[in-house]
């Protein structure tokens, strides 16, 4: 069993460090993975600094640098990085976030649990450490149920490899990830939800991408990738998420008349 750490960056030079330290701690914890790092073009000096400090892990396997030549997004590189990757388990690490290395002996006891699963949910405390969303125990999610109902609050999703390279998410900055991973449990069946908490999720920095700010600059991208959602996936929804749906295209598709777009920074 080998896990890749697959963490996206851009202009993040010294952020990043924190993520990559803990994905180092979490594949030596396990004993077998890798560090899948991929730099979406930065100019702040990322991939020398990567190069210079990390050099023996470079060297040795325990991290692959991926440099992009041209800023594709968030989404993109995460795709660069699962086809880059050589692990059987895709762990997705945002480049302001840490996985927690004490988690991942229970992590491995999970997936060894159920191996016939392409897709696990990981719980996520704050920087404070307070768990992100409602306690809930172990089970599995439908697709019915991810649908209807979603993620109890930020997860950390565990996927197959070989699965997510069957359905990528989709080829744009903002890609709407979840849509990937509908898909992956509508062919692979349910997805299963942990207790184990597995990553600190950094809420505090203004250029993430579910920060208010992040959203509404990018409302252009959620009008398109909430009407792929409806597209797909909204004969499973009950009619008052449809609903609800149709409020947020009508709401953001105002927003993104009047609100310029801008990059995003992993």
């Amino acid at each position: 069993m080998r896990f890749s750490i697959v963490t996206p960056t851009f202009n993040r030079r010294e952020i990043v460090r924190r993520a990559i330290t803990s994905g180092l701690q979490f594949v030596r914890a396990v004993g077998d993975g890798e560090v899948v790092v991929i730099d979406d073009a930065s100019r702040d000096g990322t991939g020398d600094m990567l190069r210079n400090l990390y050099s023996q892990e470079l060297s040795g396997g325990l991290i692959k640098l991926v440099a992009r030549q041209a800023n594709g997004g968030s989404t993109v590189a995460k795709a660069d990085g699962a086809r880059n990757a050589s692990g059987d388990w895709l762990v997705f690490l945002d480049s302001d976030d840490e996985l927690l290395p004490e988690a991942a002996s229970a992590m491995l006891a999970v997936i060894d649990a159920h191996r016939d699963t392409a897709t696990f949910l990981f719980r996520c405390v704050d920087q404070t450490g307070r768990l992100i969303g409602p306690p809930m125990t172990p089970r599995l999610l439908s697709l019915s149920y991810l649908v209807a109902v979603g993620t109890p609050g930020e997860c950390l999703p565990v996927i197959s490899r070989a699965a997510f390279l069957r359905f990528p998410p989709d080829d744009d900055p903002l890609g709407f990830e979840f849509l990937s991973t509908l898909r992956v449990v509508q062919a692979y069946g349910p997805a299963v939800l942990s207790d184990v908490v597995a990553r600190r999720y950094y809420t505090d920095l203004g250029d993430r991408l579910s920060s208010r700010a992040g959203n509404l600059r990018r409302a252009k991208k959620h009008v398109d990738g909430l009407r792929r959602m409806l597209r797909e996936f909204g004969a499973l929804m009950p009619w008052r998420k449809r609903l609800d749906v149709f409020i947020r295209i009508f709401c953001y598709g105002v927003v993104a008349s009047v609100t310029p777009s801008s990059p995003q920074k992993r």
